[in-house]
């Protein structure tokens, strides 16, 4: 355990991300979209986490329909 490395990417790119996220959900609910105060939800945390698993870990394609099909399958139920 690295108590100053897990710091670290708490305050830097986890924090970027986090504040990325809570901005488009923030639009999304704005149009309508998405229920008021998704973003502070499991199912917004489930999004995000797929969506950088997929980006950061497993390296495969971040394109229009996986984005879609998440979406589709966690938000909109």
């Amino acid at each position: 355990y690295q108590p100053a490395l897990v710091e670290a990417f708490r305050t830097g790119p986890l924090a970027m991300w986090r504040s990325a996220f809570a901005e488009v959900w923030a639009r999304a609910e704005a149009r309508g979209e998405v229920r008021p105060g998704l973003d502070r939800s499991v199912t917004a945390e489930t999004v995000s986490a797929l969506i950088v698993q997929r980006w950061l870990l497993t390296g495969e394609p971040l394109d229009d329909a996986y984005v879609d099909a998440v979406f589709r399958s966690v938000v909109l139920p």
